[in-house]
């Protein structure tokens, strides 16, 4: 009988201890988590999400809001400059180049600041005098053309996740420690990419593409902030083609990408 009290004695100090240890344990989680600044929250806050879209095409300007639900991933309604917006994108093939300037919000209210243009290479155009140096720039114009790998160390980190919320990262392409990084092709990763994030000490810039050999429609993503971090958690918010109910969303569409 003794050793039987012995035993109910140790377990309910095992008990008491793993108790108060684990508000320790979240806490440590809560504090790592804080460390890592992205640009958009991590989670959900609701069913339904408002996102904004504010184009610059050539200088007309005009936005659509798109209802969005989180759940079924689908959005419900649209409104807005919708007719802008069919004549910009409703025509064969569309623009190819989107440049997000500014995201701002939060997952409830978002608004996506870009400007378009009707060739990817135009963004080049327009970015250069923002690339680290000339001499950068003429380097990933040559590689590009050329549909080359590109890695070369530095203090930059990408990383890449197969669903949105940064969950099931894509380890095999993880960049660490790079200062110019580029995949052609993106191998049984393709089509794979949800959501990203970026660290970086300087110049902050990644460009997304619809088809291998950095080729197709190009989403390219500039960063400005303080803060060294910058991520999109969930890619289903940017449009690769169309509007409303025809609308084709990045996520899960990316054959190639790269980091200047």
């Amino acid at each position: 009988m003794k050793v039987f009290y012995n035993y109910i004695i140790i377990g309910l100090s095992i008990l008491i201890i793993g108790c108060q240890s684990e508000p320790e344990v979240v806490e440590t989680e809560t504090e790592v988590e804080e460390t890592i600044e992205v640009v958009e929250v991590k989670k959900f806050q609701s069913e339904i999400s408002n996102i904004t879209h504010k184009y610059n095409y050539y200088g007309k300007e005009f936005q659509v809001t798109y209802v969005y639900n989180n759940e079924k991933d689908e959005v419900i309604d649209a409104y807005g400059d919708e007719e802008i917006a069919k004549e910009v994108f409703g025509k064969e093939g569309g623009p190819e180049g989107t440049l997000v300037t500014a995201v701002e919000g939060d997952e409830n209210h978002k608004e996506i600041t870009m400007k378009i243009f009707d060739t990817a290479e135009e963004i080049d155009a327009y970015t250069e005098k923002e690339l680290k140096s000339t001499e950068a720039a003429s380097q990933n114009y040559a590689s590009r053309n050329n549909c080359f790998n590109v890695d070369l160390p530095g203090n930059d980190e990408i990383r890449f996740f197969e669903d949105i919320n940064y969950v099931w990262e894509l380890v095999d392409i993880r960049g660490l420690n790079k200062r110019t990084y580029g995949i052609q092709y993106l191998g049984h990763n393709n089509d794979r990419i949800s959501s990203f994030y970026m660290r970086s000490t300087a110049f902050q810039q990644v460009s997304f593409y619809e088809h291998s050999c950095y080729s197709g429609k190009r989403l390219t993503f500039n960063k400005y902030y303080t803060s060294q971090f910058f991520g999109v958690n969930n890619l289903r918010h940017y449009t690769l083609s169309g509007t409303w109910f025809w609308r084709k969303s990045w996520n899960d569409q990316i054959s190639s990408f790269w980091m200047p």
